[in-house]
C-alpha cells in the first residue's frame, strides 16, 4: 500500500515576508511593497476613535434624556387636566314651553350641546330652540358658550353670544324662551366648581 502523497501548496510564503510588527503588504504602497505607520499615526487615530465614541455616547445619553423629559412633561399635564376636569350643572330658571320643571337640573360633559333635537345632550323641547342650538365646552378651566348658528341666537345675562363667550359660576343661558343658569357642584374630592 501506497502512503498518500502530501499535496503542497501551490505557491510559499517565506519567513522573512511574515514579521510580526509590519502590516501585510498593500497593493498601493510606493516602496517595494512596505507601508510605513509611525507610532504617531497610530496614536492619532485611537485618540479620533476615542473622542468620536464618546460623542456618540454623549449624544445618545442627550437623546434619551430629551425623551424622558417629554414624557414627564406630557404625563404632568394630562394629570393637571384631570384635575381640572369640569364638575358644573345647568339649571332651568324659566322653562318656557317645554314639560321641563323649574329647578330641574342637567350635570355637564366636557363638551354639552343644547338644543331640541334628541341627541343632545340636554334636550330642550322649546319650539323657539333650534335642532342644534348651543354648545358649552370646558376648556383652559373655563366653560365657553358658542351659538351654533340657530334662528333665534343665544344669550348670555341677555346679551346675545356671536362667539365663543367665557361662563361664570351664577350666569343665566338663554335658549329659545329657557333660560338655563350655571352652578356649581361639588367633586369627588369634596372642592366645589
Amino acid at each position: 500500500m501506497r502512503s498518500p502523497a502530501r499535496r503542497r501548496p501551490f505557491f510559499r510564503r517565506r519567513g522573512s515576508d511574515l514579521r510580526r510588527d509590519s502590516p501585510p503588504p498593500s497593493p498601493f504602497s510606493q516602496r517595494g511593497g512596505h507601508t510605513s505607520t509611525g507610532k504617531g499615526t497610530r496614536l492619532t487615530l485611537d485618540w479620533v476613535l476615542l473622542v468620536l465614541r464618546f460623542l456618540l455616547a454623549a449624544l445618545l445619553y442627550a437623546f434619551l434624556t430629551a425623551v424622558a423629559w417629554l414624557l414627564w412633561r406630557d404625563l404632568r399635564r394630562a394629570v393637571r387636566r384631570n384635575r381640572a376636569r369640569p364638575a358644573g350643572r345647568l339649571v332651568v330658571v324659566e322653562a318656557g314651553e317645554t314639560n321641563l320643571e323649574v329647578g330641574t337640573a342637567f350635570p355637564l360633559q366636557e363638551a354639552t350641546s343644547l338644543g331640541r333635537a334628541p341627541f343632545n345632550q340636554i334636550a330642550l323641547p322649546d319650539p323657539y330652540v333650534s335642532a342644534r342650538h348651543a354648545l358649552l365646552t370646558w376648556r383652559e378651566g373655563h366653560w365657553w358658550l358658542e351659538d351654533l348658528g340657530s334662528r333665534n341666537g343665544t344669550l348670555l345675562n341677555g346679551e346675545p353670544v356671536t362667539r365663543p363667550t367665557v361662563v361664570s359660576t351664577g350666569d343665566l343661558i338663554g335658549v329659545g324662551r329657557v333660560a338655563l343658569r350655571l352652578e356649581e357642584t361639588e367633586t369627588e374630592s369634596g372642592t366645589r366648581r
